[in-house]
């Protein structure tokens, strides 16, 4: 299923691209000579530079394959297995062994998932594992209080890892947001029937520490990121912005997409180990 080359399209080779500029350290250069294109094109293209969370994983491995698709279409690979294994320790709480171990056979025998994971250089498949480890590490802290700044800081780092692959990824930032405004809601108003019910499991866990540490793994990862690779306007986030504005359906699914999810983050529990 694996063969040396790529589907037609321009993402993959804007990736690579900067990957490129990463090794070689002509990140500046590889900005300039994009948004030259994109200012000079008639219709927009995209954004002047794409997150840069992919083609970190892509540099490596140019520095010790050079430019080498198939060596390039193993961090999809890669990704793709971890993610499977993660899925199986998630099941296997919850189920037993065998139909753990068959759910996850679901994904790792889907011919259609194993080829896109094989052949595409591409962010679904590291975005896909990201953020499935940041919902489980960060769903701890409300459930769980064993090793609790432990997940808030692998939570936090899987947050900001897909925040970088897509920027997108900051929804799982927003839903843990509302998650503690929730908490706070309930501090303020401790009468209110509904904070009671719905929200007397989000203080399993009592340390502050922990809940704070996938924000701070969060704003420091994505500080230093921004002042190595000058992330500034020039990502998503401004095609995003202008999106917003011009679209407000847009914004409307999105907060709903941070609403449901601080919900799932809040409302699925663990067995207590």
């Amino acid at each position: 299923m694996l063969y040396d080359g790529h589907n037609f399209g321009g993402d993959f080779s804007q990736y690579i691209a900067q990957a490129i500029s990463i090794a070689e350290g002509s990140v500046e250069t590889q900005i300039q000579n994009n948004s030259f294109i994109i200012e000079s094109s008639q219709t927009t293209l995209g954004p002047k530079i794409y997150p840069w969370g992919l083609p970190l994983l892509l540099a490596p491995v140019y520095e010790l394959f050079g430019f080498n698709l198939i060596a390039f279409k193993v961090v999809g690979i890669v990704s793709y297995g971890i993610f499977v294994a993660v899925f199986y320790c998630f099941c296997v709480r919850f189920l037993t062994r065998t139909y753990a171990l068959g759910a996850s056979l679901l994904f790792a025998l889907n011919p259609m998932f194993l080829n896109f994971a094989a052949n595409q250089i591409m962010t679904d498949i590291p975005f896909l594992l990201c953020n499935f480890l940041a919902i489980i590490c960060l769903m701890q802290l409300f459930t769980s209080a064993k090793h609790a700044l432990v997940f808030g800081l692998i939570g936090g780092g899987a947050m900001l890892s897909s925040f970088l692959v897509r920027t997108n990824g900051v929804v799982i930032l927003l839903a843990l947001a509302c998650a503690h405004l929730c908490i706070l809601y309930k501090s303020l108003f401790p009468r209110s029937r509904f904070t009671q019910a719905f929200l007397s499991r989000l203080q399993a866990n009592k340390s502050i520490l922990a809940h704070i540490a996938p924000y701070a793994v969060f704003g420091v990862g994505l500080s230093v990121v921004a002042s190595l690779l000058s992330l500034g306007g020039e990502g998503h986030g401004e095609v995003c912005s202008s999106t917003l504005v011009s679209n407000p359906s847009c914004a409307t699914h999105s907060t709903i997409s941070a609403c449901l999810g601080s919900f799932l983050l809040c409302q699925t529990s663990y067995p207590n180990p």
